[in-house]
């Protein structure tokens, strides 16, 4: 990990894949936190089960907060809905992470949905955003 945050430093978190990964694994999680608990990076986990990765980054101090859906990358439709069931989210919880891939319905999904949802209730944010409001 520490030869890829060299890569990267701008990194402030490290996210897994949304299948497979490090986090079905109890022992590579343990090795992740353990690693993000030094270089003071968060972790950004996909719901999985009781979300082993979450609660061990939680208890070792790592900022942690998991992944609420990913947007459709191909219809532009689909991703204005999955931004509405987030914004509705973030409403009652304060905060929700969405992934999505930079393709133009994404973009263009984005656009649409701040175009027409002009209240400031819900803003976009970086995700060291998010992080810092980890419980």
């Amino acid at each position: 990990l520490q030869v890829n945050f060299d890569v990267m430093p701008e990194a402030v978190a490290l996210m897994d894949l949304p299948q497979g990964g490090f986090q079905s694994e109890r022992e590579a999680v343990a090795q992740v936190v353990a690693s993000l608990s030094v270089t003071g990076h968060g972790l950004v986990t996909f719901p999985r089960g009781l979300n082993m990765a979450q609660q061990m980054a939680e208890r070792a101090g790592v900022p942690a907060r998991p992944v609420f859906r990913l947007l459709e990358s191909a219809n532009v439709e689909a991703a204005l809905r999955t931004l509405e069931q987030a914004a509705f989210r973030a409403r009652q919880e304060g905060t929700v992470i969405l992934v999505g891939k930079a393709e133009p319905a994404t973009v263009e999904a984005i656009r649409r949905w701040t175009e027409f949802n002009p209240d400031a209730d819900v803003l976009f944010a970086p995700i060291s955003a998010a992080l810092a409001a980890a419980p």
